[in-house]
């Protein structure tokens, strides 16, 4: 186990902006936990789902996929959810805004979520042993969840994945990111007991300079200011509602449920 200044543990931390940039066939043997982040809107709007009690939520690259999965199951029990273009997909249940996922729209449901940009990353990470979900919704609880990891197995590796906007940088799921890192930061004696890749670095300071008007600054931004010339401002406040529920997503090799 290799030790930080202090003596516990040296946790490394790298962050993705795009999910191109990381291989998903090979994650390195001492990751302990990857994070899957697409703030606007779908992984939001999964965290709000499984907090609601959907049974589980199931990625979909595209609407053919969707359709097979939604076919081999009880559609009863199923709902098809998603957008593309930012848009509900014509013939869904449900679109991609996360308030729309109420208990009694998704109590005890399986969900087929298919997004332009969440859904990539989602069922690249589906089949992989501790991929978690991250939003701000459940920032905190994550962490923790994390931290658990941390103290239980010897392998000292987070990766934080951003979904990011047509595999651009979005800076909604890179400030999520620093902010999650800067609460890893304030859990170790030192900060060199924390170690970032520049990415990382750059996450955590534009989390820092803008975290006391998060909300404000990121309806300045590219994606944000797009869902708001759509109509879609109230999936923005959503998104950046801090610590609204604790369900802490965890894929299981189809799909995601909350970590028991």
């Amino acid at each position: 186990m290799i030790r930080g200044s202090s003596g516990v543990k040296l946790v490394f931390i790298d962050t993705h902006i795009v999910p191109t940039s990381f291989d998903f066939n090979s994650p390195s043997q001492d990751t302990i936990a990857i994070v899957g982040v697409d703030i606007l809107r779908a992984g939001t709007t999964l965290c709000f789902a499984l907090h609601n009690g959907a049974k589980e939520v199931i990625p979909a690259i595209d609407s053919n996929e969707a359709m097979t999965i939604y076919n081999r199951l009880d559609k009863e029990k199923v709902l098809l959810c998603g957008e593309r273009n930012c848009f509900k997909i014509e013939g869904y249940h449900l679109d991609n805004s996360p308030y729309n996922y109420t208990s009694e729209v998704v109590q005890g449901k399986s969900l087929i979520l298919n997004t332009t940009n969440g859904s990539f990353l989602f069922k690249k990470g589906v089949g992989i042993k501790n991929f978690f979900i991250g939003s701000f919704l459940n920032v905190s609880s994550l962490w923790k969840a994390i931290l658990e990891q941390i103290k239980k197995d010897s392998s000292n590796r987070i990766v934080l994945i951003c979904a990011g906007n047509n595999f651009g940088f979005a800076y909604e799921d890179v400030i999520f990111c620093g902010c999650l890192i800067d609460l890893f930061k304030q859990s170790f004696v030192s900060n060199e007991d924390v170690y970032l890749n520049d990415a990382s670095i750059a996450a955590v300071e534009l989390y820092q300079l803008h975290r006391n008007n998060l909300l404000d600054f990121i309806k300045t931004t590219y994606h944000s200011k797009m869902l708001i010339e759509l109509g879609f401002e109230r999936d923005i406040d959503f998104a950046f509602e801090i610590n609204k529920v604790s369900v802490v997503p965890v894929a299981n090799g189809f799909s995601f449920v909350g970590l028991i």
